[in-house]
């Protein structure tokens, strides 16, 4: 996969030379679909070590403002040609809290492709205050939502919810299982809202003050 990937990012880039429109329409299939299949084999790889106890996470002081403006930087690729406008509203002076950016800011990204994905217009908005002693992060969208009997299974392995049609989405339905567990090893929880036809809010928390769960050892934090 990397050299599939690597090379024809190469010859997207015509550093091999010049490519007529039809290969370089072809490429571009191949560049993301490969892209999407190593996202896939990192999600199992994810599941499988977390299953086997083995995840460990990297927890460090994160200025959860900065990181949130970031993710919001990159998911701006992710509402391009559709009438969405992306929002954020942050309490000022959010306080630090201790966790793995790198999985923090994986969460916040699924929930916001997510959220691009069954969105065709409106808004999509972040959301984060403090509440007693625990930080909360919501991602609202206007899209279609999800039916009542999908809201109970959708954290779950493999499952995902369906499209208005009655299709599924593609993907492999490991985005929001992988976010439950990595919320859930930070001390958190997460959990969503959702109308059929107004829009879904999912919500995570993280404590202010936690218990880290790596590998089957709590070990408290402040």
């Amino acid at each position: 996969l990397t050299n599939i990937i690597g090379f024809s990012r190469l010859m997207l880039k015509g550093i091999d030379g010049p490519l007529n429109e039809q290969q370089e329409r072809d490429l571009h299939i191949i560049y993301h679909n490969g892209q999407h299949l190593l996202g896939l084999i990192n999600d199992l790889l994810d599941i499988s070590q977390i299953e086997a106890g083995l995840m460990e996470l990297e927890f460090r002081e994160v200025d959860l403002s900065d990181l949130i403006n970031s993710v919001m930087a990159t998911a701006s690729a992710l509402v391009r040609g559709k009438e969405i406008e992306l929002r954020q509203e942050l309490q000022p002076e959010l306080p630090p809290v201790q966790a793995d950016a790198t999985r923090l800011r994986q969460v916040l990204l699924r929930l916001l492709a997510n959220a691009a994905k069954f969105t065709e217009r409106g808004h999509i908005t972040v959301r984060s205050w403090v509440d007693d002693d625990h930080v909360l992060v919501t991602v609202s969208d206007t899209g279609i939502g999800i039916p009542p009997e999908d809201l109970k299974r959708i954290f779950e392995q493999f499952e995902q919810g369906s499209l208005e049609n009655g299709r599924r989405p593609e993907g492999a339905g490991l985005g929001l299982a992988l976010s439950k567990e990595f919320i859930e090893m930070h001390g958190g929880q997460i959990w969503v809202e959702s109308q059929v036809g107004i829009g879904s809010t999912f919500t995570f928390s993280l404590p202010l003050r936690r218990t880290i769960s790596t590998g089957g050892t709590n070990e408290p934090q402040s």
